[in-house]
């Protein structure tokens, strides 16, 4: 298991045992490579591993997963369920091209629409704000992100 998740498993164990409890049970990488499809191989490494640790948090439970910004942790399922939608209403204009990419995969969401997601094509990371006009880029990779959320649970 990746150094950094393994940190944050403990962290969240030791900081946040009802969300530690709330966590699904991980994915198989046979289970992820087919869901995924062809898109398997452009998700960046971290991302997979951290579906592999856990798959999500309990859709019933929806306290934050993110120490610092109100986002709860998505399943695979719940991803891709979100990334299908989105790229429909993007096809049918209903989402601006300035405030989405076909090429993102929502990983964390605040429950309200507003995605964390991850370029399948950088690996960068952006929040899609669906009342926004255009969509920021918040990391450089998906490592970065992960690095932001270990020091956020140290922090609490």
């Amino acid at each position: 298991m990746n150094n950094n998740i393994q940190k944050l498993d403990s962290l969240i164990n030791e900081k946040r045992s009802e969300l530690y409890e709330a966590l699904q049970s991980g994915v198989s990488n046979g289970e992820l490579e087919t869901l995924l499809g062809e898109n398997y191989q452009n998700i960046p490494e971290t991302l997979i591993e951290l579906w592999s640790w856990r798959n999500g948090q309990d859709e019933n439970y929806s306290k934050d997963f993110h120490p610092t910004n109100s986002e709860m942790f998505m399943s695979l399922e719940n991803s891709i369920d979100t990334i299908l939608f989105s790229n429909e209403c993007y096809s049918e204009g209903d989402i601006s091209s300035d405030n989405w990419n076909q090429n993102w995969l929502p990983f964390n969401e605040n429950g309200g629409g507003n995605y964390t997601c991850v370029s399948l094509e950088t690996g960068e990371v952006y929040y899609y704000d669906k009342y926004s006009s255009s969509t920021d880029k918040r990391f450089n990779s998906i490592d970065s992100w992960l690095e932001s959320v270990i020091n956020g649970y140290k922090g609490l």
